[in-house]
């Protein structure tokens, strides 16, 4: 039996196995280098990751050396040898470029190394990673093929297998809470109660928002104690479960009444009378002929015409027995007194072919208007008119809440004065208004003429002398203050222009001073040691 071939993972990359990578990165990033790996046939993760780090970052520099970046090479290796991972990052290049030019370098040299970096036949290449990829062939293997296809299947899956696993276990635990509700529901009607059983939920911190309180505190303990209130609630809440299961046992045994009734109902009366229906039914349109009279019209010309016979302002009810009479003609009259002169002298015609039968009055409706019209003839003849200058000049404003009967009788005189209409009242309040004015003429008022008187002469020339000797004691105490504003303002003037520059500059000689006595004590406690070290190391000698 021949042997089996041992195959070691390595090699040079092709363009593909880069572009593999490329794709597979963007996905699951520079730390899931065992799936990365796992798209590709003929690498392992280590090797993936240095490929990534050494050639296809797209942060490498690949530039060419400069002279300085050459003496900065030499130099750090000199300082660092075989340290080339430290000598990248200061570089800004990977380690392989590294060694590449430093050996370069040396090629001249006698300690060039040449001689140990020569590859013999079947060796693997181990800077392969930092190698520029093999182009592609005009078509692929089989295996680069295969490769593909499935790199392709599992990067274009952005859910991926564990999010495939838990949406097929959701929907198999909504089959398994639909068919246990089913059976429940069977249960129920068959008279066994049993309980849903709760979802499993997604995570320990999952909140059932039917059961609990989301994001509910519980409020600290106070001062009272509360224990009292906590069983008298939860002896009430027992007490309305265990009533609402009564109402319902209650409620269940009647609906089966109903039903044995509306069945029985059913039964007797198969087909319902259309009458019934008919009322919850959309009503049809149903449009007059054409050239008909409509009732509403009639009725709406009868009550015209007899507003137009009847003159009187009377309002009048007429399909009703109780018609009440509301007198409105002084109201109306007054309407029509305020309103504007017309702009057009226009005249409106109504056309002779709307031309209808007026309908007749009814009898007793023509003699309550004449009863109503002579009661309010004989009112107004009882009223006097007068003429009140108030009325002709401009009306105030109206008082908007009268509060008594002054201010009610203030705005019925403005509102008179805006419509120009006389003020009227009856025979007593005329008698009554007549002897208010004479009231008036009786009583006088004596105008008083004030004038003021001066003071004797005596009075103001003592005031005088008093303010005069205020002002000679005021002068004086103002002669005793002027010396010392002067001598304050000397006083100022020396310490601004002489002491304070003093007391800066003696200020900063003794700063001077004192840092030199601290350096001078400083070096005296060093000498000082310095001494006694030597004294120490003489004994020692001498011992």
């Amino acid at each position: 039996m021949a042997p089996i071939p041992v195959y070691v993972k390595g090699g040079v990359w092709t363009n593909l196995e880069d572009q593999i990578v490329k794709a597979a990165i963007q996905k699951y990033g520079t730390h899931q280098w065992s799936k990365v790996a796992s798209l590709l046939q003929k690498k392992s993760a280590k090797q993936c990751q240095i490929r990534w780090n050494e050639y296809l970052n797209p942060r490498l520099n690949f530039d060419d050396f400069s002279k300085e970046e050459d003496a900065k090479l030499l130099e750090l290796a000199r300082k660092l040898p075989n340290q080339w991972r430290s000598i990248s990052d200061i570089m800004g290049r990977t380690s392989q470029i590294c060694i590449e030019r430093y050996n370069k370098l040396l090629e001249g040299d006698d300690l060039g190394v040449s001689s140990s970096l020569e590859f013999k036949v079947d060796d693997v290449n181990p800077n392969a990673e930092t190698q520029v990829a093999k182009p592609d062939g005009r078509e692929m293997d089989d295996e680069e093929r295969e490769m593909l296809v499935e790199a392709r299947a599992r990067l274009l899956n952005t859910q991926g297998k564990k999010a495939t696993r838990k949406v097929r276990q959701r929907m198999l635990e909504e089959s398994k809470r639909i068919a246990q509700l089913q059976k429940r529901r069977e249960l129920k009607q068959a008279g066994v109660r049993t309980d849903i059983k709760k979802p499993r939920k997604r995570y320990s911190t999952e909140i059932d928002y039917n059961e609990d309180i989301a994001y509910e505190q519980q409020p600290q303990p106070g001062v009272y104690d509360t224990s009292l209130e906590d069983q008298r609630m939860a002896a009430s809440i027992e007490m309305f479960e265990e009533n609402v299961a009564l109402r319902g046992l209650r409620e269940r045994k009647e609906d089966g009444r109903v039903k044995k009734k509306r069945t029985l109902e059913s039964a007797a009366f198969v087909h319902p009378p259309q009458a019934t229906t008919d009322d919850f039914k959309k009503p049809k349109l149903q449009l007059s002929e054409p050239g008909a009279k409509n009732n509403a019209d009639e009725i709406i010309q009868e009550n015209k015409y007899v507003l137009m016979d009847v003159r009187e302002p009377e309002i009048r009810k007429i399909d009703s027995d109780s018609s009440t009479l509301i007198s409105l003609r002084q109201k109306l009259a007054n309407m029509f007194a305020a309103l504007p002169p017309p702009k057009n002298e226009f005249e409106i015609l109504l056309d002779d072919e709307l031309e209808y039968e007026r309908p007749k009055v009814p009898e007793d409706l023509r003699e309550k208007t004449a009863q109503a019209t002579q009661q309010q003839r004989d009112v107004t003849s009882s009223i006097q008119i007068l003429e009140l200058e108030c009325l002709s000049k401009s009306a105030p404003e109206f008082i908007e809440y009268p509060k008594n009967d002054i201010e009610q009788k203030y705005n019925e005189l403005v509102a008179l004065s805006s419509t120009q209409q006389p003020y009227t009242h009856s025979d007593n309040m005329q008698v009554f208004l007549d002897q208010v004015e004479l009231r008036m003429q009786e009583v006088s008022v004596h105008e008083k003429h004030t004038q003021w008187e001066f003071p004797p002469a005596n009075v103001i020339a003592q005031s005088i002398d008093e303010q005069l000797k205020i002002i000679e004691g005021l002068q004086c105490s103002l002669k005793f203050v002027q010396p010392l504003v002067h001598y304050n303002q000397q006083l100022c003037n020396k310490l601004c222009s002489d002491q304070l520059p003093l007391l800066r500059r003696l200020q900063q000689q003794y700063y001077v001073g004192y840092q030199m006595y601290l350096q001078e004590q400083q070096a005296i406690e060093t000498m000082k040691s310095k001494l006694s070290d030597d004294l120490k190391g003489a004994i020692g000698t001498a011992i």
